[in-house]
């Protein structure tokens, strides 16, 4: 009994100290970007252009069928994008307005066309006129510029 103390008692001491060891890591942030970064991996100001490409929907209300986003430094070309649609609350486009995307080419001249969206059945849909998001329930665009996009990207 004195053994399975003893060794429980080495154990407990090791993994506290490799844990701790751990927790003291310095860790300096890469290019992964999040949140409310206002300097781009590459990009140096904020300043990109969006232009809706837009139709008349079913009902008549004016649809997004892709952006055009312009305005990127040069350093961000060969990049992907990633556009998140969100409403007034600050949550994703919902109930039929998808408000995933993405752009099916890379970043050129400085710019480049989001006409993908993912819409929770299908991997990925290429936009077509009537089946985007409705244009009055979009208030943010929020955009990530990769490298290259992961299997999780579509």
């Amino acid at each position: 009994m004195k053994r399975i103390l003893l060794v429980l008692a080495v154990m407990g001491l090791l993994l506290g100290a490799v844990y701790g060891s751990a927790a003291s890591l310095n860790v300096e942030g890469g290019t992964i970007q999040g949140g409310k970064d206002t300097t781009l991996a590459c990009q140096s100001t904020n300043d990109v252009d969006v232009v809706w490409k837009t139709c008349a929907g079913g009902g008549g209300d004016a649809r997004i069928f892709g952006l055009e986003l312009s305005g990127f430094d040069t350093a961000c070309n060969g990049c992907y994008v990633l556009a998140y649609l969100l409403n007034d609350s600050g949550n994703f486009v919902g109930s039929g307005d998808p408000g995933m995307w993405r752009a099916s080419a890379v970043i050129a001249g400085g710019s480049v066309v989001v006409d993908q969206y993912y819409d929770g059945t299908t991997p990925w849909v290429t936009a077509s006129c009537g089946h985007g998001p409705r244009v009055e329930v979009i208030d943010q665009v929020h955009l990530i510029i990769k490298n290259a996009l992961a299997s999780s990207d579509g």
